[in-house]
């Protein structure tokens, strides 16, 4: 009974290795993207217009699934990140750019996943493990960042969004890792390389990455889901409740009809939270 179940992992293994090799070779697509390289990655494997991606993600399910240590799913995880960033530049280069818009949402998504598994090493592995985790991170993340913008400047407007929307996110996420684990002063430091690198770029592409980056600079060390406009829509109800105390000093009568005003905003603070954190 235990033969069946290793038979038919090894077998979905082997296919997934045999179709990731004999996968037809990326053509040359100019602008350098045939040299395109993040990490260790220089080619993303299968896209996800092929009929038989589902296999790669089978492959990576199982690599997860057998990793020892949360420390070697975020390693796995920053490999993921850097194929599915070069499978968006490939897409594009191929007039698939609304495949590719949509692919980036997958990218963000191991981006995330890779931090989680970052903390949560941190935690089982210690702080030695993790930190050399989040620099690989960060030095990785940076070329990938470099990577999605070449993309906008070949993506027609209706897709520039999605991946604009991935780069902001994104950044976010990892500029909430590096304060929380590193401190301020590594923060600091990483967002001077952002911005040397977003300076670079075109004009065009340029401003439209600084404009998203600089909206999402108000919400650090909040989660990506949009705590950070709640916490500023919390502080304008301390705001209201000040307002409202001091206009009721000497009137007794309405002191009573006070706390109602007051507990309006909290409540709407929640409800909104639940909706952004759908």
């Amino acid at each position: 009974m235990t033969k069946l179940p290793r038979i038919f992992l090894g077998t979905l293994l082997t296919l997934v290795v045999l179709t990731s090799t004999f996968a037809p070779a990326a053509p040359a697509l100019g602008n350098g993207t045939e040299e395109a390289t993040i990490g260790d990655v220089t080619d993303p494997g299968m896209l996800p217009d092929s009929g038989f991606y589902f296999l790669k993600n089978w492959g990576r399910s199982l690599q997860l699934m057998f990793a020892a240590s949360n420390a070697e799913r975020a390693e796995l995880r920053i490999r993921y990140a850097n194929e599915d960033a070069l499978a968006v530049k490939k897409l594009c280069a191929t007039g698939k750019c609304e495949i590719a818009a949509r692919h980036a949402e997958r990218y963000e998504l191991q981006l995330q996943n890779a931090i989680q598994n970052a903390e949560q090493a941190r935690l089982q592995q210690g702080d030695k493990i993790a930190d050399s985790l989040v620099s690989k991170m960060e030095q990785n993340y940076l070329r990938q960042q470099e990577v999605l913008a070449s993309v906008l400047e070949q993506a027609p407007e209706p897709a520039q969004n999605g991946i604009l929307t991935a780069i902001e996110n994104s950044n976010r996420r990892m500029e909430n890792m590096i304060l929380a684990q590193q401190g301020q002063a590594a923060l600091e430091q990483y967002q001077h390389q952002v911005t040397q690198q977003t300076n670079n770029m075109g004009e065009s592409t340029r401003l439209k990455i600084q404009q998203r980056l600089q909206a999402s600079h108000g919400q650090l060390d909040k989660p990506s889901t949009g705590t950070g406009n709640s916490q500023q829509a919390s502080d304008n109800a301390t705001g209201q409740n000040q307002t409202i105390q001091q206009a009721g000093q000497g009137n007794t009568q309405n002191q009573g009809g006070q706390q109602s005003p007051g507990q309006g905003p909290p409540d709407m603070n929640d409800h909104g939270n639940k909706q952004q954190g759908k």
